[in-house]
């Protein structure tokens, strides 16, 4: 059986291998490589991984929010909020190494505690269904293929992007 994995869960894993990141890139580099883009300097690609980034923060929440009965939600949105509020007060993507461990003494250990155990407890609080992963790999060959045909075609390098 595949272990599901819940937004929480996600941004968890992405922020503790952020923290745990080594002096020595620029802070895009690190990004590009934590978030999985092919070309790690490219800032235009760090960039939509990034804004990728804010999107699962925002799914976290209304995860969250979505749990019902649940007393101690405020708590575990507030850990949500206090992430999303070191990506938008500071520079995440254009910043040097300085930045970087800024940033990562920033993510306090109880905060990605916190978002450790909401992975958790929306796992619980949700029915969630198991994708065949067969189905999962022919989707994003799909979804990779309509990617490099747009890169292809005639559309605007300024829409290209999105």
């Amino acid at each position: 059986m595949t272990e599901l994995t819940t937004s929480a869960t996600k941004l968890y894993n992405i922020l503790k291998e952020f923290k745990e990141y080594e002096q020595g890139d620029s802070l895009a580099s690190v990004w590009g490589k934590i978030l999985g883009a092919k070309n790690s300097d490219d800032l235009m690609e760090v960039s939509g991984k990034l804004s990728q980034l804010f999107v699962l923060c925002n799914e976290v929440k209304l995860d969250i929010k979505s749990i019902e009965d649940f007393k101690p939600k405020r708590i575990y949105l507030k850990a949500s909020e206090r992430i999303e509020l070191i990506f938008h007060t500071n520079d995440i993507l254009y910043g040097n190494y300085k930045n970087l461990n800024y940033i990562q003494s920033a993510i306090h250990p109880d905060t990605l505690g916190l978002i450790d155990a909401s992975g958790e407890i929306i796992k619980q609080s949700q029915a969630l269904k198991e994708i065949d992963s067969n189905k999962l790999e022919e989707l994003k060959e799909k979804v990779t293929s309509l990617r490099d045909e747009i890169k292809e075609s005639d559309i605007e390098a300024d829409l290209n992007f999105f």
